[in-house]
């Protein structure tokens, strides 16, 4: 394993760790209050957060395999 990739996983490990962190001491807001979707749908502020970072994700990583590469 190259050491950049060793310091990507630390960093991935740690923003993991920031994102769980400010997760669990904002849980009274973050499941307290709903977010109203079109259609009568209401989820929690936290699972709608999630939601959205993994839709984010997965747009930019489809766009990155879809790309093509620089001449």
């Amino acid at each position: 394993m190259k050491l950049r990739t060793f310091l990507y996983i630390l960093v991935a490990m740690g923003v993991g760790y920031a994102m769980i962190t400010l997760f669990v001491a904002n849980r009274a807001v973050l499941t307290a209050h709903t977010f109203h979707f079109w259609g009568g749908i209401d989820l929690p502020v936290g699972l709608t957060l999630i939601l959205f970072l993994v839709a984010g994700v997965m747009i930019t990583l489809l766009a990155g395999l879809t790309a093509r590469p620089p001449k």
